[in-house]
């Protein structure tokens, strides 16, 4: 955490707008680099085939097959034919006993 205290305190004694701006922007390139990574290793685990579950707007649980993985959400067509765009972080792979979903 030495290394972010110190860069704080730089930015810190910054006292004009251009170069104020120049860190702003340079901060918000990296993020936008570290949530694509993220993104990435979130959709790692799932595949075209897979079954999945989440649960919807109102709270019910939905169990599907993922169709598609898009660039920041997955695909998912329900057991009624229903297409879901769902993120990855929301996704679970179901546990099926005997012949019901638990």
């Amino acid at each position: 955490m030495t290394n972010v205290n110190s860069i704080i305190d730089d930015i810190t004694k910054l006292n004009n707008f251009e170069d104020i701006n120049e860190v702003v922007r340079a901060i918000n390139a990296q993020s936008k680099k570290v949530r694509a990574r993220n993104r990435r290793k979130e959709q790692e685990g799932f595949r075209e085939g897979d079954m999945v579950a989440f649960r919807g707007k109102r709270g019910e649980r939905i169990v599907g097959t993922v169709d598609k993985i898009n660039p920041r959400t997955i695909g998912v067509i329900d057991d009624i034919g229903r297409k879901w765009r769902v993120d990855p972080q929301l996704l679970k792979t179901p546990i099926y006993k005997n012949k019901g979903v638990a």
